[in-house]
């Protein structure tokens, strides 16, 4: 029987080879940070229990991570990402790495990256996540809240008492979905989507090394206030 997911939320996956960037010094690199401050992050983040460069790349109190590897490496899977979008019209887009994360049991509040156009009409489309250092069995991965309206109301997700919602394609019965993660993958999703780290309180001593990057596309502007 043919199955035809009506107003899917596609993210996509995908991973980068260890060895085609300074992986081991960048991770070097982020615990040495980690260790002059592992409560680092700008005073608008909220309360927070891992040392993050968002907002503070310019603090001279830490160690400018070297990237250029790794960048490289993100622009070959966003060029591949979006040659495999079925677009109407060839698109013009920037991206930027926004954020490196480093902690252990690390959590993070429910967020979303969308809804910022700037003033030469870029949008935040989508986001992106490389799990650089990551041990499954000790870290949780990006918990995603499910966008659908009905996943509000009790009453409308009763299929969710039979079916099995540990597979992705049943989460739209579920208000919450962790996406199943490993070292080295990548994960990109639309900006909209609000999105945590849930905490395991296991007490690991093992860190958990993510960043996070921007993916903007430029619209003219009918395209925007059509």
């Amino acid at each position: 029987m043919e199955r035809i997911d009506l107003f899917p939320t596609s993210i996509h996956r995908t991973k980068i080879d260890p060895f085609s960037w300074n992986k081991d010094d960048f991770i070097k690199q982020s615990i040495e940070n980690y260790n002059i401050d592992p409560h680092r992050h700008a005073k608008n983040m909220p309360d927070s229990e891992f040392h993050t460069t968002y907002r503070d790349e310019d603090n001279d109190k830490f160690r400018v991570i070297n990237t250029e590897t790794l960048k490289s490496e993100y622009s070959k899977v966003i060029f591949n990402f979006f040659n495999n979008l079925k677009l109407t019209r060839v698109v013009e887009y920037r991206w930027n790495l926004i954020n490196i994360s480093i902690g252990k049991d690390n959590w993070y509040d429910l967020h979303c990256h969308g809804g910022h156009l700037s003033k030469d009409f870029y949008l935040i489309d989508f986001v992106m996540v490389h799990y650089i250092k990551f041990d499954k069995n000790d870290h949780n991965p990006t918990y995603f809240r499910n966008p659908l309206i009905h996943s509000s109301y009790p009453h409308n997700l009763h299929q969710g008492n039979i079916l099995d919602l540990t597979y992705s394609e049943n989460s739209t019965y579920s208000s919450g979905y962790q996406l199943n993660t490993n070292e080295d993958d990548v994960i990109i999703f639309p900006s909209y989507l609000f999105h945590g780290v849930q905490k395991k309180n296991n007490n690991t001593e093992k860190f958990r090394i993510i960043t996070s990057s921007h993916i903007e596309i430029k619209y003219t502007e009918n395209e925007i206030y059509c």
